[in-house]
């Protein structure tokens, strides 16, 4: 929460002044975890929830102030996150985070050439593949989506990760 949620709310609080001078923009970088849960990810989930929530509660305050905001919703982008990211012994989790990905991550690179482009372009919001297929249907048969979350995505990562694939 700390950084996903609140490490955006402090920023844009202390640039607001001058965002406003400038007709500036204001980008957020969420997750598709935000928009559509997975499981053993609450906390992260709960943060880009917010922090999704904080984007669009902030456009509509700042809608006359010329300041736009943009929130950007990626799947999976190969970053030292899941290196990092702490197992259940409190331990980073090392290279064997890498085993999430596959030959489908995205890289940071072009994850950053989708962010630069919508913050030029001041889109509302931009939610990578696979998300807006998912997002109809979770709309109109969401027990279906959270099947298929488990089965088609989760179970497969996690085969992954316990096998040491470095993707």
């Amino acid at each position: 929460m700390d950084v996903n949620l609140y490490g955006a709310v402090h920023c844009c609080y202390y640039a607001l002044p001058f965002l406003k001078e400038t007709r500036g923009r204001i980008v957020n970088v969420a997750s598709l975890g935000g928009l559509m849960a997975i499981p053993y990810n609450s906390s992260y989930a709960a943060s880009k929830f917010g922090l999704i929530g904080f984007s669009d509660s902030l456009r509509m305050e700042l809608r006359e102030s010329g300041v736009s905001v943009t929130v950007i919703c990626p799947y999976w982008v190969a970053t030292e996150f899941h290196e990092r990211y702490l197992d259940k012994d409190g331990q980073p989790k090392g290279t064997a985070g890498r085993g999430i990905y596959t030959e489908k991550t995205m890289t940071a690179d072009e994850c950053a050439r989708i962010v630069l482009k919508a913050a030029r372009l001041r889109k509302r919001q931009v939610v990578m593949w696979p998300g807006g297929p998912f997002l109809w249907l979770k709309l109109i048969a969401p027990a279906l989506v959270d099947r298929l979350t488990v089965s088609a995505f989760l179970r497969p990562a996690v085969e992954r990760m316990s096998q040491g694939d470095q993707g």
